[in-house]
């Protein structure tokens, strides 16, 4: 073996080559999104409420799958969730059936996004074992390790900053969705002019 082969060389075995990664199914991937516009569609020709029903069900869809992407709990699975569910409420039973009365709903939702996070750190720093083993410190150097603010291991915090990016994106999207119900409702709400009583039409246009 020449000097200079990176084999075995000191006893050190040679590294396997990293495994490739996993192919999106590509054919999957169109087919569910086909679906999900054809279902869409399709509620829109039924009506405000049947596309409302059926946006519901493809929002539920898309924060499990964005939450098991990411590795959420189901906690952040079930905020985004409702979210989309309440901003598609709000749009439907709003006055003008407009985008903007989901306003209310995403700071409500950013609030409960949260105040679930910080349950979540707080209940993870209570099961951090605080008698895991450490090396030798001094003494004052292991009081402070002691307090319950050192508690908290770093991967604790990491998992609540991701917890958190998932969540307030996930709203994101879900509340994305509920566009197409306010674009549809309002194309599809009656007129000013045809809420308004026949008597009050036919004599304006006889005055007309």
């Amino acid at each position: 073996m020449s000097a200079g082969d990176p084999g075995t060389t000191g006893g050190t075995p040679t590294r396997a080559a990293d495994p490739a990664p996993p192919r999106v199914p590509v054919v999957g991937l169109v087919a569910a999104i086909v679906l999900a516009a054809g279902l869409a569609i399709g509620g829109a020709a039924l009506g405000r409420w049947a596309l409302a029903g059926v946006l519901v069900v493809e929002q539920g869809a898309l924060a499990w799958a964005w939450g098991r992407s990411l590795h959420a709990s189901s906690g952040t699975t079930a905020l985004v969730a409702v979210a989309a569910a309440l901003a598609d409420l709000a749009v439907l039973v709003s006055h003008r059936h407009a985008y903007g009365s989901t306003a209310g709903v995403i700071g409500a939702a950013v609030a409960a996004v949260v105040l679930y996070q910080l349950g979540l750190r707080r209940a993870l720093t209570l099961r951090t074992p605080v008698t895991a083993a450490r090396p030798a410190v001094a003494p004052a150097a292991s009081a402070v390790a002691g307090t319950p603010a050192a508690a908290a291991s770093p991967a604790s915090a990491t998992r609540v900053s991701a917890e958190m990016i998932t969540a307030l994106s996930g709203v994101i999207l879900g509340v994305l969705l509920t566009g197409y119900l306010a674009v549809r409702t309002e194309d599809g709400a009656p007129t000013v002019l045809s809420r308004q009583d026949p008597t009050v039409l036919s004599r304006q246009e006889r005055h007309g």
